[in-house]
């Protein structure tokens, strides 16, 4: 049996909120896992949401891309792949 990659839960709870079809930057994830998942699971740290997101990328679970917020800055931001 093939195993895929060995996802936590806090990538599940990324994967999860990612479902709605959004594309998020880490902070919307930060803002929508505090505003939802905090009444029934513990709100993640930034830092744990960027290192999900680097692993759920690098196993091409989320695409990302980044888009222009003004003339010097870019944010990233992730949406769910077909796989």
């Amino acid at each position: 049996m093939a195993e895929g990659p060995r996802i936590t839960p806090t990538g599940y709870a990324v994967l999860g909120l990612l479902s709605f079809g959004r594309e998020l930057s880490g902070y919307d994830l930060k803002k929508w896992a505090d505003a939802s998942l905090r009444f029934f699971y513990w709100s993640p740290a930034v830092s744990q949401i960027y290192g999900e997101l680097k692993k759920l990328s690098t196993a091409g679970l989320v695409a990302e891309r980044e888009v222009p917020v003004d003339d010097l800055r870019n944010k990233r931001v992730y949406t769910l792949t077909d796989a």
